[in-house]
């Protein structure tokens, strides 16, 4: 018998593409699941969409945040497999059963990870097809390795939640890549090499407003206190890749400072 998946949402004002998000589950005509909707207590219409679906178990009330919301759903959860879909993204036809199959193969594996497409404000696709990074010291220098951080693309084993623990509470904008980096400390990251889950990189979701607003400082600032469990060895590389990061990058911006003067200087003589 295949196992019970646990797709767990959190929400808040998702009128705009929950339905989406509900319908993808359904799509994947896998036929043991659950999924659980956690709101924020939305007064947009999301509660309206979520009465018209009798198989979903949902609340809707105040919480103290997405990952405040993800931990009630996690506690709801009665799953051997968990999985956790926002409420803009949208699942791949066929993820579930790709998912459950390596599970269901290899008693070795807790943690398997597929690509994840990303939309634009445009609803293109965006070309981020690069293999994920699987190891601690990998997803560790996220200026360097892409992973496909968003949760639509990894499924796991209940055990591993049970291992690492709840999403901290007061991190609310990279509880998701802890959440990996604290997983990766006691299992090994299988990869499938097919696209599991599409997440939408758009200026009304948090991720857009984050990378908009120039946080990865914050992000460093928060996962650097990781740093310290890595090897003397590593500690040195991940400190000399992340130092030319930031030359690269500032070294990028002044060249756009100056080509930007002698364009208005350019302007000016034409």
């Amino acid at each position: 018998m295949s196992p019970i998946i646990s797709i767990i949402t959190p929400s808040l004002n998702s009128v705009r593409f929950i339905e989406q998000a509900i319908l993808s589950v359904l799509g994947q005509n896998y036929p043991h699941f659950e999924h659980i909707i956690v709101d924020g207590g939305s007064t947009d219409g999301t509660v309206e969409i979520l009465k018209k679906y009798s198989h979903l178990q949902w609340v809707s009330e105040p919480d103290k945040g997405q990952a405040d919301a993800m931990n009630k759903g996690y506690r709801m959860a009665k799953g051997e497999v968990i999985v956790y879909l926002n409420a803009d993204d949208f699942f791949e036809p066929g993820a579930f059963q790709a998912a459950v199959d390596l599970l269901d193969r290899d008693k070795s594996v807790y943690f398997v990870v597929g690509k994840c497409n990303v939309w634009n404000d445009d609803g293109k696709l965006v070309d981020w097809y690069l293999p994920p990074k699987l190891t601690y010291y990998e997803i560790l220098q996220w200026w360097k390795f892409p992973f496909p951080i968003n949760p639509s693309s990894y499924f796991y084993l209940k055990d591993v939640q049970e291992t690492v623990g709840p999403f901290d509470v007061n991190n609310h904008y990279s509880m998701d890549y802890e959440f990996l980096l604290k997983a990766a400390l006691h299992y090994k990251f299988f990869y499938i090499d097919r696209v599991l889950g599409n997440y939408r990189f758009i200026t009304e979701t948090k991720t857009h407003s984050t990378v908009a607003a120039g946080k990865q400082k914050a992000l460093l600032a928060y996962t650097h206190r990781y740093w310290h469990l890595l090897s003397m060895r590593d500690y040195i590389r991940v400190l000399m890749s992340y130092s030319y990061f930031v030359a690269s990058r500032t070294a990028f911006a002044g060249y756009l400072i100056r080509l930007k003067k002698l364009l208005k200087n350019l302007n000016s003589f034409l």
